[in-house]
């Protein structure tokens, strides 16, 4: 009995390929990476080239048989074509911030899968930081001819580089004008909203500037800071001054920031990046007029 089940599970996958009539109609090659619309690909700021992969793929129900030669393209006149049937506002790469050194790829005979192409980006120098870009890379001949699966011919790169933000676990409040316990100055970089630093407004309701110093711990390569308000907008910083010091004693570099009273991570960046290990917060002037200001979440990169 069993041998009869054997013989007969057999047979049906040798005669598998029978029952298909014309397989050829349903072979497709196609790029594996344009199953993501778009296809994201977050890198980092950073002075060393950074590496996408892409590649071609053979899809149907027979053997593959063939060797295929893929060649690839890119169209950045695509761009404006995705930004229109998706709303978005979405720019092509800059030139030089990208390089493509070979444009063919192969899928071997038997193998369902091309060589993996290499796309290396340039961010330092050739991206602007927290700037969504599009990179339509199309899959434009496969030889022998073979049919491309249409919907799945061209991969859009979405690509954005950000700087790496530095770990505030070892950041200290060297001094602080004022804090209405407990709301500290530390408590602008505890990784939790609800948690401020707030200056006092209970018995004493010191005005503005509110200022606070910060000992990064160690000496960094800052390009900005970023924030987080408060969910209570009234008190968040409107006008805040940064001055940057290597000792904690000497300031430079000052810097004038205006935030917006939103409730979204916003960024400032320095006119140029700089070698620091302390810096100064001079809050300046806060939303409603109010005499106290608040910091729910403070950062830098």
């Amino acid at each position: 009995m069993k041998k009869l089940l054997y013989l007969t599970i057999f047979l049906a996958a040798c005669n598998e390929k029978e029952l298909i009539k014309q397989p050829d109609q349903y072979t497709r090659i196609y790029m594996p990476q344009a199953t993501e619309y778009p296809a994201a690909r977050p890198l980092i700021m950073a002075d060393t080239l950074q590496t996408i992969i892409m590649g071609a793929a053979y899809g149907g129900v027979d053997d593959q048989p063939y060797q295929i030669n893929v060649h690839f393209t890119v169209n950045n006149a695509l761009v404006d074509t995705f930004n229109k049937k998706n709303n978005t506002a979405y720019l092509p790469m800059p030139a030089g911030s990208y390089q493509i050194d070979v444009m063919d790829a192969v899928i071997n005979p038997k193998a369902f899968s091309s060589n993996a192409l290499k796309i290396k980006v340039k961010t330092v120098g050739g991206l602007n930081s927290k700037t969504n870009y599009l990179l339509p890379v199309t899959l434009e001949t496969a030889t022998p001819s073979l049919k491309v699966n249409e919907q799945l011919r061209t991969s859009y790169f979405l690509i954005r580089a950000d700087y790496a933000e530095y770990v505030r676990t070892k950041w200290k409040a060297v001094s602080v004008s004022s804090f209405e316990s407990p709301n500290s100055g530390d408590k602008a970089w505890d990784g939790t909203i609800p948690a401020s630093w707030h200056t006092q407004w209970k018995a004493a309701q010191p005005k503005h500037p509110h200022t606070m110093v910060v000992d990064m711990d160690t000496t960094v390569m800052l390009h900005g800071f970023y924030t987080l308000p408060s969910q209570v907008a009234t008190g968040n910083p409107q006008n805040l001054r940064v001055e940057l010091s290597t000792d904690g004693t000497t300031w430079t570099d000052a810097t004038d920031f205006t935030f917006v009273n939103t409730y979204d991570k916003q960024y400032a960046y320095l006119p140029a990046p700089k070698m620091v290990r302390y810096y100064k917060i001079t809050v300046l002037a806060s939303f409603g007029a109010t005499h106290f200001t608040h910091i729910a979440e403070w950062g830098a990169f």
